[in-house]
């Protein structure tokens, strides 16, 4: 019984600092308003009772049931302009392709997240000006604002962020001799979380025996829709079982497996198996 009146005065006392601050809080009685990144869930916690949430520049204070919550909001480390990861990667989905129109499902495929977090990105892109919705029957579509004077910045930065694995796989589709395609280098690591400077490359590795004259024109086409450079690097499948010191250290270091085939289509838990343990 003290804990909880102790709570309460301490949850009191935080509110009434934060008003004068002039922090707003958010009253929220939907899981939505806890990040997707947080990995908590309305099954995961009872949201029944009413919460208070309070926005500083990363950190959010969650009062529940009388209980004080701190929660670190994780910022993506390619680009920290944005929110999150999720924003991201929909947003780059979208304006790499502005003409085209999305499904929620299309995105949350895309994603690998919930369409409920689906649209709550979508409406925040909306209500901003960079995307636009239309309603057909029971879906909802959705497709770049091009009347937006923010769209072709933000596209530029958005889509050089977080659209390369989608674009990188889109050209490389229809490339024969193509076992696996593989991101790794400065790119691949801030894409995975490691902290360091933005990169200003991308590397690609590519497993099989491909047309390098072929090979050479899909880069050319990533560079113009990415306007970021690429170094695309070719092994044989037979090489990368070979004590390579290339293939070493690339194996050691974060990857983002994009495409595989019968041949590496265990690739990524062998890549985990071969890792030098540290």
């Amino acid at each position: 019984m003290k804990a909880h009146v102790f709570n309460r005065l301490i949850g009191v006392l935080i509110f009434g600092i934060l008003i004068g601050t002039g922090i707003t809080p958010v009253h929220a009685e939907d899981p939505t308003v806890v990040t997707s990144e947080t990995r908590v869930t309305g099954s995961e916690r009872d949201f029944s009772t009413p919460t208070m949430v309070f926005f500083t520049p990363d950190l959010f204070i969650h009062i529940l049931n009388s209980t004080i919550h701190f929660m670190k909001i994780p910022t993506p480390t390619v680009v920290p302009l944005l929110r999150s990861q999720t924003q991201g990667i929909i947003l780059a989905t979208i304006l790499s392709e502005p003409e085209l129109e999305f499904s929620l499902s299309d995105l949350a495929i895309k994603a690998n997240r919930s369409q409920p977090t689906i649209w709550r990105e979508i409406d925040r892109a909306q209500k901003s000006g960079i995307v636009t919705t239309r309603k057909v029957g029971n879906s909802i579509l959705v497709r770049a604002d091009q009347s937006s004077k923010f769209l072709k910045p933000i596209r530029e930065i958005v889509v050089a962020a977080f659209g390369a694995p989608a674009i990188v796989a889109e050209e490389f589709a229809d490339v024969q001799g193509v076992d696996a395609l593989i991101l790794f280098g400065s790119w691949a690591a801030r894409f995975k979380g490691v902290e360091g400077r933005s990169p200003n490359d991308l590397d690609v590795l590519v497993l099989g025996n491909p047309n390098r004259a072929e090979i050479h024109d899909v880069g050319d086409r990533i560079e113009t829709k990415l306007k970021l450079p690429i170094q695309i690097t070719v092994r044989s499948l037979k090489q990368w079982n070979d004590p390579d010191p290339f293939l070493i250290e690339v194996k050691n270091r974060p990857l983002l497996v994009l495409s595989t085939n019968s041949k590496t289509k265990d690739l990524e838990i062998i890549l985990e198996q071969s890792r030098v343990k540290k």
